[in-house]
């Protein structure tokens, strides 16, 4: 007879990020003009599910199983995510792509920060300068204080 068991208590730290990663795909696609094809209630379902495992991971309260769950319920509630500065709404763009496959995932956090820790993003170029900053003009030859490599 084969015993139960819970496979979040077992899993593996890849494992875990590969399902967070999943679920800001989710919510990307979910967020994006393809959402009208798409099944939104199982991409939600998986969503959720995606929240919950990251939270049956979690050991402690506030590790790091407990703030990706919480990062996800936070984002999928959120009206300001993938909003640009004019109003358009861009979800299937990243802002952060020097961190291979751990691009998507930290783009993401970034999200979290800016809307929920009221963080501004280094990552993000042009909407990473405060709103109450004065841009500077840019000379030829002069390098723009305000660009990010």
């Amino acid at each position: 007879m084969m015993q139960q068991t819970n496979f979040a208590f077992i899993s593996q730290s890849f494992i875990d990020r590969t399902l967070l990663l999943a679920g800001f795909c989710i919510l990307k696609l979910c967020r994006s003009p393809l959402a009208q094809h798409l099944d939104l209630a199982a991409g939600e379902r998986a969503y959720f599910s995606a929240a919950q495992f990251s939270k049956t991971t979690s050991l402690q309260k506030n590790d790091l199983g407990a703030r990706c769950a919480a990062i996800l319920t936070n984002l999928w509630g959120s009206t300001k995510i993938f909003r640009r500065k004019d109003g358009s709404v861009e979800s299937l763009g990243i802002r952060l792509r020097t961190r291979l496959s751990m691009s998507v995932s930290f783009d993401m956090f970034w999200y979290w920060r800016e809307e929920f820790g009221h963080m501004a993003n280094p990552y993000n170029g042009e909407d990473a300068i405060p709103a109450n900053a004065q841009s500077e003009p840019t000379t030829p030859g002069k390098l723009n204080s305000s660009c990010y490599f």
